[in-house]
């Protein structure tokens, strides 16, 4: 299987595996807890982040993502996505001897933490609602706002 077809395959199977969580509440009920404000930058918008602790430092599962992405609409919010979340081993910005990837798609980073606590860090976005024009794994999407 040539990498756009793993790609595609990838995402299709990521799609099916969190349509359950389109409802807010199960995903609150199986352990996701909102993690901080609506992440917007002038490339576009991540959304609402919901971070599941326990998985957060656990190996990568691409059937059980760390993070799921929500965009807020009039008519409540929409599950718009995934995140998956690595800490770098070394924690070293200038390193990247561990970086992952997802079917291909190396992971975006290292980057330090985004708020006090969280450690240096690979993730990789997953976009499985609509297409980006940017890419299904590029960390910012246009149509989503704050």
């Amino acid at each position: 299987m040539n990498r756009t077809s793993l790609r595609r395959t990838t995402v299709a199977q990521l799609r099916k595996d969190i349509a359950k969580y389109a409802d807010l509440q199960v995903a609150l009920d199986e352990g996701f807890v909102p993690a901080g404000p609506c992440a917007a930058s002038p490339n576009g918008g991540m959304g609402l982040h919901y971070l599941h602790p326990a998985r957060m430092m656990a190996p990568v599962n691409t059937r059980a993502p760390q993070i799921l992405l929500y965009e807020q609409t009039a008519k409540g919010v929409r599950l718009t996505g995934a995140e998956f979340f690595v800490a770098d081993g070394d924690g070293d910005l200038t390193t990247d001897s561990d970086r992952r990837s997802l079917s291909g798609q190396p992971f975006d980073g290292p980057m330090p933490g985004h708020e006090s606590g969280m450690p240096v860090h690979y993730d990789l976005h997953v976009w499985t609602d609509k297409a980006n024009p940017a890419g299904v794994f590029s960390p910012w999407k246009r149509k989503v706002s704050c």
